[in-house]
């Protein structure tokens, strides 16, 4: 396969069994870098079988850091950013390789089609159901980096993004959560940053968008974004969702309250 100018970043803490999948996908770019977060399987045998450059990095609580850490040590300006559970079909590694050649100046970020895998099964609904898209390729000198927790990725000023769009077998497989018990543990961690984040970011809340939160945040979820097509997946992931929304903002309107008193 011809490789271009790009460096792939993949962070992974013991997920050697998913860089077996998702790295031989990723064999177009001429610089894939594996930042190990103290990873205690066989990261490094994985990463090395399949000619990764392997990084180490202590363990941080969001990837968000890292990417904000590595943008300016890659090899190359193009970088594309991708998970160890993330796979690129074929179309969508065809239609990479296709625009890659002509991207305009103007374009500093390419959003691609997203497709998430709960337990390995794909979802209809809820907010992760359904065709997503996410920026996966970005020009360091036109985009930029935060470590803000789900938040952390904007275009500078001046630049657009190009937008792939969507057809059968064009996007990328994401194999999000592979047990209940990792769904909750990681957003466990995105907690610790959602207050911080989403007051950085401009957000306020009240004691009353509170408390209308459960409800709202859980209609949403189950019949706006159809999670009942999942049935009990559906429904687990729309109290879900619910919950984390709500506890995010109560996060936030602690961390108002401690600004408020700071100032």
């Amino acid at each position: 396969m011809i490789q271009f100018p790009i460096s792939a970043v993949v962070v992974s803490h013991n997920e050697g069994h998913l860089l077996e999948m998702s790295l031989p996908q990723l064999s177009f770019c001429k610089q894939v870098i594996v930042v190990d977060l103290e990873s205690e399987d066989n990261t490094k045998e994985v990463s090395v079988k399949h000619g990764a450059e392997l990084w180490q990095h202590k363990k941080v609580p969001i990837v968000e850091i890292i990417h904000d850490w590595i943008q300016e040590k890659t090899t190359y300006e193009w970088i594309l950013i991708t998970d160890p559970d993330e796979v690129f079909r074929k179309k969508a590694v065809d239609r990479l390789l296709t625009i890659f050649p002509s991207i305009p100046p103007s374009i500093g970020a390419v959003r691609i089609p997203w497709i998430f895998y709960f337990k390995d099964k794909e979802l209809s609904g809820t907010p992760w159901g359904g065709v997503n898209d996410r920026v996966v390729l970005v020009n360091r000198e036109r985009f930029e980096f935060t470590s803000e927790v789900h938040s952390g990725r904007k275009l500078k000023s001046g630049f657009e993004t190009l937008n792939i769009e969507f057809v059968p077998d064009l996007f990328i497989e994401h194999h999000w959560m592979s047990s209940y018990k990792q769904l909750i543990e990681k957003h466990r961690r995105y907690l610790k940053k959602e207050g911080e984040s989403r007051y950085s970011q401009g957000k306020r809340t009240t004691l009353a968008a509170i408390i209308k939160s459960p409800m709202v945040q859980f209609k949403f979820a189950f019949i706006t974004k159809k999670g009942y097509q999942d049935f009990f997946v559906g429904f687990f992931l729309s109290l879900f969702w619910s919950w984390y929304q709500t506890i995010s903002l109560i996060r936030l309107w602690q961390f108002q309250r401690k600004m408020s008193l700071e100032k």
